[in-house]
């Protein structure tokens, strides 16, 4: 029944797995475009790790050449590129981020109807993250987590505190 009720679904035509069995049958040509962006989203995280590491090996390899230009030994210049790595794929991957924020714009998640109570299979819990730096916090806590619970009664929906203390005097 399961199964059926997901097919009927008018979400499995326009969003989810059946969207190019509709687009071909109502023989629909996506832009140039939107088949780059289908095409970058159907990579998953290599999409994202194979960008990210090529431009951090740009970064490394043009840090290694202007190092060896400047006479410094190799095992300095290896040093060196060892201590940029990280900056490295921080700034690559900064760069990725802000060249692809520009030409994906965020999408709406689908939306669920649990009018009738969250079901079984969607079962969450929500984890919320505090800071613990006294007794008061504590309580304070527990408040909180309280009202979410009294404000959310589904069976299926959980919570919990995912707490540690402060590493600092200054948050």
């Amino acid at each position: 029944a399961q199964a059926s009720s997901a097919h009927t679904d008018v979400g499995f035509y326009l969003v989810g797995p059946r969207r190019l069995e509709l687009e071909k049958a109502i023989e629909y040509r996506p832009t140039v475009s939107q088949t780059v962006k289908r095409t970058f989203a159907k990579t998953g995280w290599l999409g994202i790790v194979l960008p990210v590491f090529a431009l951090t090996a740009l970064l490394l390899v043009l840090s290694g050449n202007a190092l060896s230009n400047l006479g410094l030994s190799v095992p300095s210049i290896v040093l060196m590129l060892a201590l940029f790595a990280v900056p490295a794929s921080e700034g690559a991957l900064a760069f990725f981020n802000t060249v692809v924020s520009l030409f994906l714009k965020p999408t709406r998640l689908i939306g669920y109807d649990y009018r009738h109570g969250v079901p079984p299979e969607a079962r969450t819990l929500v984890v919320v993250p505090s800071l613990i730096g006294s007794r008061d916090d504590v309580e304070e806590n527990i408040r909180n987590i309280e009202v979410h619970y009294l404000a959310n009664l589904a069976d299926e929906i959980h919570f919990a505190l995912l707490s540690d203390w402060p590493d600092s005097k200054i948050e």
